[in-house]
């Protein structure tokens, strides 16, 4: 999954984020409920079919990019889909 097309989908899904440095930082923490841009999520990977891995510097929640959208209530199949994989692979 590249950068730009996660930020896409987020703009999609109605969640705000932006990139500074070598994070994606979102908007809204959904453990502690803090909406000031507290999760980080480190954009450095080794392969782009990793999830982007971070946490919330405020109550210090971890999260992948898959946790996150997860917690933010994204469906499964959108969650799949963003991160190249397909559900249907698995039955």
């Amino acid at each position: 999954m590249q950068i730009e097309e996660f930020l896409t989908f987020l703009e999609d899904e109605g969640i705000q984020a932006y990139v500074a440095g070598k994070s994606i930082v979102m908007q809204e923490c959904p453990s502690c409920g803090s909406s000031k841009f507290k999760v980080y999520l480190k954009i450095d990977r080794e392969e782009d079919t990793k999830p982007f891995l971070g946490k919330c510097f405020k109550c210090g929640q971890g999260y992948s990019s898959r946790s996150y959208l997860a917690a933010m209530d994204v469906s499964g199949s959108k969650i799949d889909s963003v991160h190249g994989t397909d559900p249907e692979e698995n039955l």
